[in-house]
């Protein structure tokens, strides 16, 4: 578990402005990152203040509070998309104009880089390296 302090350094430190927007969701609203990656831009009720999550854990649906914050973010994610997709709030290939969203891989890889680039080592990392796990 990140302490705000880190998951503050690891939102500065995401590679481009995509990957702040991803981390931002993840972090703001505790979505999966297969249930990111089909956020769809329907899913976004900014008069509810909230994020409907479609097909989660066991298939149900779900909605997610949707911060002023947050909102704000996603309002400039999309005003930076060079083509705007009709169904995928985070649209899939290199310059994110696909017709599929994005590889359920992207929001993990945005995480490593930027933990990376912010000097945050994750608990299974550290174990990886031969540090022992800390006992609560």
């Amino acid at each position: 578990i990140l302490s705000q302090e880190e998951v503050a350094q690891l939102i500065d430190a995401a590679c481009t402005p995509f990957h702040r927007t991803i981390l931002m969701t993840l972090y703001a609203t505790g979505v999966r990152d297969a249930e990111l990656t089909r956020l769809q831009v329907s899913d976004i009720d900014s008069r509810r203040m909230v994020i409907h999550i479609q097909g989660g854990k066991g298939r149900q649906d779900r909605d997610v509070m949707l911060s002023p914050v947050l909102l704000d973010q996603l309002r400039a994610h999309w005003r930076r998309l060079r083509k705007k997709s009709s169904t995928w709030l985070f649209p899939g290939n290199r310059w994110h104009t696909g017709a599929r969203p994005i590889d359920t891989k992207t929001p993990r890889h945005a995480c490593q880089y930027a933990a990376r680039r912010a000097g945050i080592l994750f608990r299974s990392t550290l174990i990886t390296k031969g540090a022992p796990p800390k006992k609560h």
